[in-house]
């Protein structure tokens, strides 16, 4: 009897151990809550080839829709799309997906932008933030695939190119991570740090390794820092502006990255990111995140390496609907 009243004190002092954080950072949105999610970036790519840098500015912004929905055990179901998908040099408006040496002409670029609309995405996610489980993931792509058919090709196996890095399940879940994975889902105190970490799969496939500290609480607010470490998952890339750029028999699918005439774009590289991220403590919603990323490698086309640079800044703000 004495063993256990010790054993049950101990796991009584552990449980309160575990709550003894002033604050709870846990994510739960109201029941049926409609948020706009906007991702804007913007920086430059720096390449050395022959000698020669070549510096590329680069700027997207994203618009997207997430409506959420709570779940008996304490998730949150997410239902997501895309409202408005600019990529630049710079941002140009609704038919952005418009490109100077291959140009799609307004009705196609319009479509596209239509297509891009019509992709959903739903799943689950934690009381961190985290998606746990992706529902519906698999018609993303045949969906896009199916609305490109009445498409005339080569622009046809062109676009489908450039879109499939952006229009992925994959992709999607990184954005919803890099949005809403921020929590350490329990009680925490000023001071607290917790990890995670989150693959992005886009054009790039990288892994990041997220440190994050509870700053400060003010009119119900949290500020919390990150730090995080950047490494490259593997080194397959999907450039898609090449496929815009003219190259008709560049195809990229997950398993093999960017191919043009045979020969494979790789990358490796590493980095960092830093920033602060904003979160409402009453739903733990992130409001608003900046984050700075820096990234140094190089590229591999046949045997070729071509030094890398890139340095770009990451915006996230969040507004309910």
């Amino acid at each position: 009897m004495k063993y256990w009243n010790a054993l049950l004190a101990g796991a009584a002092l552990l449980l309160a151990a575990c709550q003894s954080g002033k604050y709870e950072l846990k994510f739960h949105p109201a029941d049926g809550a409609v948020y706009t999610l906007q991702a804007n970036s913007a920086g430059s790519v720096g390449l050395k080839l022959l000698g020669q840098t070549i510096e590329t500015d680069f700027e997207s912004s994203i618009i997207s829709r997430a409506e959420f929905d709570t779940l008996p055990d304490g998730q949150t179901a997410v239902a997501f799309n895309y409202e408005e998908y600019k990529l630049g040099p710079t941002t140009v408006g609704t038919d952005s997906l418009r490109r100077t040496v291959t140009p799609l002409d307004d009705s196609v670029g319009r479509q596209m932008l239509n297509i891009i609309r019509q992709a959903r995405f739903s799943g689950r996610l934690n009381q961190q933030g985290k998606l746990v489980q992706k529902t519906g993931a698999d018609s993303i792509w045949k969906a896009v695939e199916a609305a490109l058919q009445p498409v005339e090709e080569p622009i046809r196996s062109q676009v489908a190119t450039a879109l499939k890095p952006l229009l992925n399940d994959d992709m999607l879940v990184g954005v919803l991570d890099q949005a809403f994975y921020v929590l350490p889902g329990k009680r925490v105190d000023v001071g607290d740090k917790w990890r995670n970490q989150i693959r992005m799969q886009s054009v790039m496939n990288m892994t990041i390794l997220n440190e994050f500290e509870l700053l400060s609480v003010k009119n119900n607010v949290a500020e919390i820092a990150v730090k995080a470490k950047i490494t490259n998952t593997d080194s397959k890339v999907a450039l898609s502006g090449l496929a815009m750029a003219g190259a008709p028999h560049g195809q990229h699918d997950t398993k093999n990255g960017f191919d043009i005439f045979g020969v494979k774009l790789e990358a490796n590289f590493k980095g960092t990111q830093e920033g602060v991220v904003f979160v409402d403590m009453g739903t733990g919603m992130m409001q608003a995140a900046k984050l700075h990323q820096k990234l140094e490698g190089h590229f591999k086309f046949n045997s070729m390496e071509m030094p890398m640079v890139l340095d770009m800044k990451n915006e996230y703000k969040t507004a309910r609907r």
